[in-house]
Parts: structure tokens; sequence; C-alpha cells
């Protein structure tokens, strides 16, 4: 098994090309991604039944190396910030199928 670091992000649907976008650009190729999040947060309500990207949140799970983490967090704090959203991130094990 692999340290690395899991990284959860919720997001805007509508920001969620640009937070990838700075993702891939510090060297994070994988990452999945669910469409359609709901709940409740610092920005109020997401509401599940709307169609509506502008309405409705993303969740980004990535497994990150140890050594990439801080300019990850580096990369969408802002972006979290302007947009709204929220970061987490913990210690997982990988399971290497190579």
């Amino acid at each position: 098994m692999i340290k690395v670091k899991r990284v959860e992000i919720i997001a805007n649907c509508l920001d969620i090309r640009t937070v990838i976008k700075e993702m891939e650009r510090v060297g994070i190729d994988g990452y999945s991604v669910i469409r359609g999040v709901s709940g409740r947060g610092k920005h109020g309500k997401t509401r599940e039944e709307s169609h509506i990207d502008s309405m409705t949140s993303c969740y980004i799970m990535a497994a990150c190396p140890e050594e990439q983490l801080e300019a990850l967090v580096a990369a969408v704090t802002p972006l979290l910030k302007r947009f709204g959203g929220l970061c987490l991130v913990s210690d997982a094990l990988e399971i290497d199928l190579e």
C-alpha cells in the first residue's frame, strides 16, 4: 500500500472545470467527479433537484502524493475563497495495483 493524501473538494458545478484545470496544472491527473451533490454550508443550501449548474455542487476526490499537497492546496484555495466551496485533506492508503 502507498501512503497518500485523500483530497475531497466540493465546489459549484459551474466552477468545476477551473478547479480541475488547477489540479492538473500541479500534477494531479487522477480524480473522480460526482455531479449533483446537495447539502448545506456557509453559502446556504444547494438543491439536489436542480438541473441548473449554478444551483448545484460537484464533489471531486483525488489521491495526492504528500509532496504535491502544498501546491494543490495553494492552487485551489483562492478558487474556493472566490467561488465558495470546501476542501478536506486526510491521510489514506492507496492499494498498489502494479
